[in-house]
């Protein structure tokens, strides 16, 4: 383990950087910067993005009806013709804007039908 280590050297390391840059051509120490600058360009991009913070967004409450522990299965039956009655209700309002965005999109393939 320590054998390992102790080849290890920042200055070492600096004269090995150093002899290989000296065998390098101009260009090719142009082209190494260049990569250089566009691969840390791209990282600190994605670094800073990633800083962004949300913009707050207060909590969501949600509220569950209550009903009392004596509710006869009338009550219940009631209950439940009432709220499928609301729920098909929104079912075709749910359905009827599905329709008018299928209509829409279809006018767009049919208006860049053409350009395919």
């Amino acid at each position: 383990m320590f054998s390992f280590f102790r080849f290890l050297s920042p200055l070492r390391a600096i004269r090995d950087l150093r002899a290989f840059m000296g065998q390098r051509r101009k260009h090719e120490l142009w082209f190494m910067a260049a990569s250089v600058a566009v691969t840390t360009l791209i990282i600190v991009a994605f670094a800073h993005d990633a800083h962004v913070t949300p913009p707050y967004q207060p909590p969501t409450i949600i509220y569950a009806k209550s009903w009392p522990l004596n509710r006869t299965e009338a009550q219940i039956l009631a209950d439940q013709k009432k709220s499928m009655a609301e729920k098909k209700v929104e079912d075709a309002k749910l359905a009827k804007l599905r329709k008018k965005n299928q209509e829409e999109f279809e006018a767009l393939n049919n208006k860049l039908a053409p350009w395919l």
